[in-house]
């Protein structure tokens, strides 16, 4: 039912009932009857009529508002989060998301921590430094004007414990503790420097957390069941698929 013809029924209803009110021989209380019912249908058309007043208006269909807009369109793309890739790929998480690690600057470098033993601890730090190394290389883009060149200075530097020398994969670029340096068993070291020698990323493997460095930025802990990652802002670990080299 319309508001047009609802206002109609009620107007009218209460026009007849004040009339009848009026006119009929009518006792007292069946007076009084009529012109409350007459009353109560005045009150609710000015009921109805003030709704209609306070009502904000219904908004436009999106279709409307889409024909109206010519900046709008149906087929134009959804809007897609611009992920970052990491510096350095640590691994994805449950969800498929990259986790990395940012590199350092001299002035700050950064620095992460392997922690954990066996065999795939030993293949997490294997690819994490081929990784660090690969960040020196030369890469090439392409400009209006042809193709530029741009070399990345620096050098990676690693050390092995002995009881790791003869474990790495034959893949890795690994070497031995310099000489003179003895470094603890199960123990590696990676280290990113500019073309300063002034440090800007160090990978540190360590067999236990009681042999973490005091300084670091994020850890990641390999054991039996899995591989966990965390970073010092965050308040406990998250579960990673790790990146492994490519045997």
């Amino acid at each position: 039912m319309s508001l047009l013809v609802a206002r109609t029924a009620l107007v009218g209803t209460a026009v007849l009932l004040g009339l009848a009110a009026v006119l009929l021989a009518l006792d007292g209380p069946a007076r009084a009857v009529l012109f409350g019912a007459s009353s109560c249908c005045a009150l609710l058309d000015r009921a109805a009529t003030r709704s209609l007043r306070t009502t904000p208006d219904e908004p436009e269909p999106e279709s409307t508002r889409r024909h109206l807009d010519p900046g709008t369109s149906d087929d134009r793309p959804a809007p897609q989060a611009q992920s970052r890739r990491p510096d350095l790929l640590l691994g994805h998480d449950d969800d498929g998301e990259p986790i990395g690690h940012e590199l350092g600057t001299p002035g700050r470098p950064t620095h992460l921590v392997v922690v954990g033993t066996g065999a795939l601890a030993l293949a997490v730090f294997v690819e994490l430094a081929d990784l660090l190394r690969a960040t020196t290389t030369a890469t090439a883009t392409t400009t209006a004007t042809g193709t530029a060149t741009a070399i990345l200075g620096g050098d990676v530097r690693t050390a092995l414990a002995d009881d790791l020398v003869d474990a790495r994969p034959p893949v890795a670029a690994l070497d031995g503790a310099p000489a003179g340096v003895s470094l603890p068993a199960e123990t590696a070291v990676a280290v990113l420097s500019d073309a300063d020698e002034r440090i800007r990323t160090t990978i540190v493997l360590v067999p236990s957390e009681r042999m973490q460095p005091r300084a670091w930025d994020t850890v990641v802990e390999v054991t039996r069941y899995g591989c966990s990652v965390r970073r010092v802002q965050d308040h406990r670990s998250r579960a990673l698929d790790p990146a492994l080299p490519t045997l």
